[in-house]
């Protein structure tokens, strides 16, 4: 019986040590990083009607495509085309926040902060190039 407990220990040691240095080391720098990134106040005034394209990606495998309708100003309409990240499902709502707030700072959606982050920023340049005349 005494064996048994040793192996589960140190299988289970073998396990957590390894997720737990992960996160604490590397896991949460991409995050800061991420955070780091300006979200610019959008000048709506000054962006003309259409539809604009954009792209974020936070690596090779999470990204988020988007195109952002704009109309008389405003920002009317965001199709999320692509959104890889593995929580995409929980910030399907963003797109509805920035449309009602008309602005890119609106809060991430707890526990989906890549996921929630890389939709704005993907509006954001979409809407970068032009938002400066």
């Amino acid at each position: 019986m005494k064996k048994r407990v040793k192996i589960a220990i140190i299988s289970l040691l073998v396990l957590v040590v390894p997720t737990i240095i992960y996160f604490t080391f590397f896991s949460s720098n991409g995050l800061a990083d991420l955070k780091a990134v300006e979200i610019n106040v959008l000048q709506l005034e000054t962006i003309e009607d259409g539809t604009y394209k954009g792209l974020y990606e936070y690596n090779d495998n999470v990204y988020a495509s988007v195109e952002v309708t704009i109309l008389n100003h405003e920002i009317t309409i965001i199709d999320v085309i692509e959104n890889t990240s593995s929580k995409a499902d929980l910030v399907i709502e963003i797109p509805i926040e920035i449309i009602d707030a008309q602005s890119l700072q609106i809060d991430d959606v707890t526990g989906a902060t890549i996921s929630s982050r890389i939709v704005i920023l993907a509006v954001q340049n979409a809407l970068v190039d032009i938002d400066n005349g």
